[in-house]
């Protein structure tokens, strides 16, 4: 299952939108975000139960798919 949600800042921390309760229920939690470049998007791991937190990865959108 895939589910993605609108996020914002509060206090300095990232919240989601949806509430607490199914951030603790998921097993990985990925934070996308645009770059400066067109297409480009960075990926950081929040949350996963077996790669170390904070992993970041950068990919670009284009007509082909993920580049």
């Amino acid at each position: 299952l895939f589910m993605t949600a609108q996020i914002f800042e509060h206090n300095g921390e990232i919240e989601p939108y949806f509430g607490r309760t199914l951030v603790y229920m998921a097993k990985t939690l990925l934070l996308f975000e645009k770059g400066e470049v067109s297409g480009l998007r960075h990926s950081k791991l929040i949350k996963h139960s077996s790669i170390a937190e904070g992993s970041v990865s950068d990919f670009l959108l284009t007509g082909q798919g993920l580049e």
